[in-house]
């Protein structure tokens, strides 16, 4: 993955509860995809008329997604799509970037 393309598009502030309310500006954001109880970094594509989530292959540990979701209020079973929260971005800039 081109993740230098992806720095540069990168929309950290995305507001995926307002995703499909105002016109959207395409680019990418990182969210934590929860699906069949597993949380996983994903990279979430945003064009004009729909949106993607692609699984990364390199993962940070954990903890540091679960330490997010439980900021959210994650329950166990939960599937969705959820925000990351600093420590999450910090291991995005420091590992993928």
């Amino acid at each position: 993955m081109n993740f230098a393309h992806v720095k540069n598009n990168v929309q950290w502030d995305f507001n995926l509860e307002k995703e499909f309310r105002r016109a959207r500006k395409p680019g990418c954001t990182f969210v934590i995809d929860v699906l069949d109880g597993t949380a996983q970094l994903a990279l979430y594509n945003i064009r004009v008329n729909y949106s993607c989530s692609t699984t990364l292959e390199k993962q940070p540990p954990r903890d540091i997604l679960m330490n997010a979701l439980q900021k959210q209020g994650y329950s166990a079973g939960e599937d969705g799509l959820y925000y990351i929260d600093k420590n999450t971005r910090d291991w995005i800039e420091n590992n993928l970037f």
